[in-house]
């Protein structure tokens, strides 16, 4: 019986009839492909802002400002689910800008980290494309998450002001 996350080798011999040919040269393969699916969060602190930002204009925490939308300036924290134990998850974002998530198992299945710069406060109004490779000795895969940045950190405060 086949176990998930385990590596198995495979050899060929075959049979013509009348002689055995060579060994074929040893395959390793894992049952339960790598697989990554990421995911890009506010901090609590900025969750928190963005549903007191909405109560305030809509009387509903999660409108107009969806989860996915963003102020400018905000750090991004990233989680990560996978399966077949990666050695590496790296995060990309538009820009140029990167970083390695750490797993915060033994089974190598969730993983977390962030990115920030100084920089994102300049972050321009509109998506926003993080993309998350995960690497094994024998596969690499992607998944791509798209976030919006509507404003900057900056608006939120000014529409916070005790007036």
């Amino acid at each position: 019986m086949l176990a998930e996350n385990e590596k198995y080798a495979v050899e060929v011999e075959v049979f013509d009839g009348f002689d055995w040919g060579v060994v074929s040269p040893r395959k390793y393969f894992m049952v339960n492909l790598l697989s990554v699916r990421g995911g890009v969060k506010h901090t609590e602190e900025w969750n928190k802002n963005r549903q007191d930002f909405n109560l305030k204009l809509s009387g509903d925490a999660e409108s107009p400002r969806g989860y996915n939308v963003f102020w400018a300036g905000e750090k991004f924290m990233l989680q990560a689910d996978a399966t077949g134990l990666p050695d590496t998850i790296e995060v990309t974002m538009n820009g140029g800008f990167s970083t390695q998530l750490t797993a915060i198992d033994v089974d190598k299945k969730l993983w977390t980290g962030s990115l920030y710069d100084d920089s994102f406060q300049y972050l321009p109004d509109g998506p926003v494309k993080f993309t998350f490779t995960a690497k094994n000795e024998y596969l690499t895969k992607t998944d791509e998450v798209t976030v919006i940045i509507s404003g900057n950190w900056n608006d939120y405060f000014r529409s916070h002001r005790i007036k």
